[in-house]
């Protein structure tokens, strides 16, 4: 299967399982069983501004840049980096989540190895809620959805479902509208290092 064809998805898809219509009383979208997102690098917002942006987007800005990944364990891209993922709502009640990032580089410039953690925040409005009735509508306070990445000469893997990452996320029968934050790909001390985005050539 070639790159283009992996998608990261922290999990974020995780409860779009099935196809009873438990949200009827709310609006629905035709089709949205699938995602896919790139990856760039994360860099600090800018909070304290030192400079503008030229026109026409003539905003406050941030100078130098600051990486949100330093240190020891910082990581980013070698020349030949990137990061894809995707997630599919399969034929059972449950999310298939592929991701692959590559060339990933330690603060010594070397092939990373090891273990690192990629999550989105994602919100369920869903018909799975107790009181004051079983089956009630409601919309979950977002909460983190994690997957982990293996990285073996600085590429790194993860093929999952939902209901392993965050087990009994994707219900049987049961309709859910999952809207998702960013992808985020930490480094080992949990620091962001890439984020879902665009990077303009």
């Amino acid at each position: 299967m070639k790159l283009k064809r992996f998608v990261l998805t922290l999990g974020m898809c995780s409860v779009l399982g099935a196809a009873s219509p438990a949200l009827a009383a709310h609006p629905v979208p035709k089709m949205a069983n699938k995602q896919s997102v790139m990856l760039v690098v994360s860099y600090a917002p800018c909070t304290a501004p030192n400079t503008s942006h030229n026109p026409s987007i003539a905003i406050p800005g941030c100078t130098p840049p600051v990486l949100t990944s330093t240190g020891a364990n910082a990581l980013h891209f070698g020349p030949k980096g990137k990061g894809q993922g995707l997630l599919v709502v399969t034929g059972t009640p449950d999310v298939k989540i592929v991701a692959k990032l590559l060339d990933v580089r330690d603060s010594t410039d070397a092939p990373f190895e090891g273990s690192i953690q990629a999550y989105s925040n994602i919100q369920i409005t869903d018909g799975n809620c107790a009181p004051p009735a079983s089956g009630n509508e409601c919309t979950a306070v977002s909460f983190p959805f994690p997957v982990q990445l293996t990285c073996v000469k600085g590429t790194c893997k993860a093929t999952t479902f939902a209901n392993v990452a965050v087990p009994g996320s994707v219900l049987p029968g049961a309709q859910a509208n999952v809207a998702l934050g960013p992808i985020i790909v930490n480094d080992p001390d949990g620091n962001a290092a890439f984020v879902s985005g665009l990077f303009i050539p």
